[in-house]
């Protein structure tokens, strides 16, 4: 986001989130933040023929957001994902959805100290692996539970091991004991681009046709 555009994008964001921007210790990571939920909302806006300013959102009842107002009566749904320089954001009509992105720079052989919480057959599937390799699969994984629990608002507390996905290039639900996902159909599809990030988005029922669009600041 060119500097010039700052300050207006931070107009854009509630008192909440010119809150948080406020909290962060470093001007990269404030920007980034910034950067990420003005563009949310400057997509939201232009979904619902609003300002960005005017786009109204709050915690939902598991904390996730969502629209207010009778801009949830139109039956958008959104999620919004940032790592590094890079961010995603998604939105659905009548549908829940979660995503997230990990910027392959901000990637790190020290998270996978994570992986004895992840489910039995996603720790032998990545055991099996060395390397680079493992790496990769590792944040395929990741990005893949995460955009789930995201949809579901349920957070991470909700337990990894209680769902298995793939770690291969094909994204998919294969197991859950949780309820949220076992009684109704999810569908995982990969994101991802290759020396760039691993990315997932996980949407309630059938796989969704995607249209990707870039956001350029104006």
């Amino acid at each position: 986001m060119p500097e010039a555009l700052q300050a207006s994008a931070l107009k854009c964001l509630d008192e909440q989130e010119r809150e948080r921007a406020a909290r962060f210790r470093f001007d990269l990571h404030r920007h980034r933040y910034i950067a990420a939920h003005a563009a949310m909302r400057g997509i939201l806006g232009q979904a619902l023929g609003l300002a960005a300013s005017d786009v109204l959102v709050h915690a939902g009842p598991t904390g996730k957001p969502a629209l207010e107002s009778w801009q949830a009566s139109t039956g958008l749904h959104f999620n919004l994902s940032h790592s590094g320089d890079h961010a995603l954001v998604v939105v659905s009509m009548g549908r829940e959805v979660g995503v997230d992105i990990e910027a392959q720079d901000q990637w790190s052989d020290r998270a996978i100290e994570v992986l004895p919480q992840f489910s039995p057959a996603e720790q032998q599937a990545l055991a099996a692996m060395t390397g680079v390799t493992r790496l990769q699969a590792f944040y395929r994984c990741w990005v893949r539970k995460e955009a789930l629990l995201k949809a579901l608002g349920t957070g991470l507390s909700i337990g990894l091991d209680r769902f298995t996905v793939s770690v291969g290039e094909q994204a998919e639900l294969l197991a859950s004991d949780l309820p949220e996902l076992s009684t109704s159909p999810w569908a995982l599809q990969t994101l991802d681009q290759p020396g760039k990030w691993a990315a997932a988005l996980a949407v309630a029922g059938e796989p969704a046709r995607l249209e990707w669009r870039a956001w350029a600041w104006r």
